[in-house]
C-alpha cells in the first residue's frame, strides 16, 4: 500500500557500507575472522557470512525458497561489487578527493539516520486502540474496501477550470464525448485504463472514490492539471480488523517515527549554536526576512532543509 508503505531503516547503509569497509581498511581484520565466517574469497579479499546475511535481512526474504534464490543473487552481487572495489583501489580512487568527500557524506548520513532510528524506535509503536481507531476511521481502505477498474483522462487543463469540467460531466457526457469536447477546446488529453485498489490511489481521493457507484464519472484537480476519472466497475474485497492490523500498525509506526524524528531535530536545533559564515549569512538573513519566518537562530537555509528532509526520509 502506498499509504501503508514499508519502513526501510537506513537503506543507504546497504549500498554504501560494503564500499566504506573495502576502501577504508586493509585485510588484517578479515584475516582474523574464523574460517567459518568467510562466505567467498575474491582474489585476496573475503566476503563474510555476516555481509550476506545482512543483505538477506534487507531483502526481506523469509521463506526458505526465497532465501535460497536471494542468497545466490546477493552473493553474485557482492562478488561483482568486490571486484569493482578492487579495481577502484588499484587505481587509487579510494584516495581521490571527490570519492573521499562522497564517502564521508555517506558516513554522515548513515550516522544521522542511525541516531534518529535509535532515538525514536522505542516510542514509535502505536497502541492497539490507535490501530483500531484508524481502522474504523478509514472504511474505504478496510471494511468497505473495493478494487476498481477505472478509466482516466489526464488533461493539461488548469485547476481553475474544474467547474467547467464538472459542468460538462453533469450534462451527462460519457468519457469519449468528454475527451472529444476537451480536445475541441484545445486541451491535451491522455486516456488511461487500470485496475486500482484504494491503497494505490492518492489518499486524499480514497474516500471520495470509495463512495462512487459503478459507471459514475468525477473530476479531480491538483496544483497543475485536471484528471477525469470513471469507475467502470468495482469488486468488494474488504479487509477485516485482524487482516488490516499489521498494515495499519506499520503505517502508524512510520508516521510516528517521522513526527518524532522531526521533533528531535527541532530540539537539537533549539539547543545548538548555529552561525552562518561568509556568503551563507545572506541565507540566514533571507530566511529571517521572509513573511512568517522563524527566528534567525532556528531558521534553516534551503540547502540545509533539504539535507534534513533527506535524513528523515529514511524513516518513511
Amino acid at each position: 500500500m502506498n499509504a501503508l508503505k514499508n519502513f526501510a531503516p537506513i537503506a543507504l547503509a546497504g549500498a554504501v557500507l560494503p564500499f566504506l569497509a573495502a576502501c577504508g581498511s586493509d585485510n588484517s581484520a578479515k584475516k582474523s575472522e574464523a574460517p567459518s565466517q568467510v562466505a567467498v574469497k575474491v582474489n585476496k579479499d573475503e566476503i563474510s557470512v555476516h555481509q550476506v546475511n545482512a543483505q538477506l535481512v534487507r531483502a526481506g526474504a523469509t521463506a526458505p525458497a526465497q532465501q535460497a534464490a536471494a542468497k545466490k543473487q546477493i552473493v553474485d552481487e557482492l562478488i561483482d561489487q568486490q571486484l569493482l572495489v578492487q579495481q577502484a583501489r588499484e587505481q587509487r580512487l579510494d584516495r581521490d578527493p571527490e570519492v573521499l568527500s562522497a564517502l564521508e557524506s555517506a558516513r554522515q548520513s548513515i550516522l544521522a539516520q542511525a541516531y534518529v532510528q535509535k532515538r525514536v524506535a522505542a516510542n514509535a509503536r502505536p497502541s492497539d486502540e490507535e490501530v483500531q481507531k484508524y481502522y474504523v476511521a478509514n472504511p474505504a481502505l478496510f471494511s468497505e474496501r473495493r478494487v476498481f477498474r477505472i478509466v482516466e483522462l489526464a488533461t493539461d487543463m488548469k485547476p481553475e477550470q474544474l467547474k467547467d469540467v464538472e459542468a460538462m460531466i453533469n450534462r451527462g457526457r460519457n468519457m469519449v464525448e468528454l475527451g472529444n469536447d476537451l480536445r475541441a477546446r484545445g486541451a491535451q488529453v491522455v486516456p488511461n485504463a487500470a485496475v486500482r485498489a484504494p491503497e494505490q490511489l492518492p489518499m486524499e481521493f480514497v474516500a471520495r472514490i470509495g463512495q462512487m457507484k459503478d459507471g459514475q464519472i468525477t473530476a479531480f484537480s491538483n496544483d497543475r492539471s485536471i484528471t477525469i476519472l470513471q469507475v467502470v466497475e468495482s469488486q468488494k474485497q474488504p479487509l477485516n480488523e485482524k487482516e488490516a492490523a499489521p498494515l495499519i500498525e506499520q503505517f502508524l509506526t512510520n508516521q510516528k517515527r517521522e513526527q518524532l524524528a522531526r521533533a528531535e531535530i527541532k530540539r537539537l536545533r533549539d539547543g545548538a549554536s548555529i552561525e552562518f559564515v561568509g556568503d551563507f549569512t545572506k541565507l540566514s538573513q533571507a530566511a529571517a526576512a521572509a513573511p512568517g519566518a522563524a527566528p534567525a537562530a532556528a531558521a534553516a537555509p534551503s540547502a540545509d532543509a533539504k539535507a534534513l528532509e533527506k535524513g528523515v526520509s529514511g524513516l518513511r
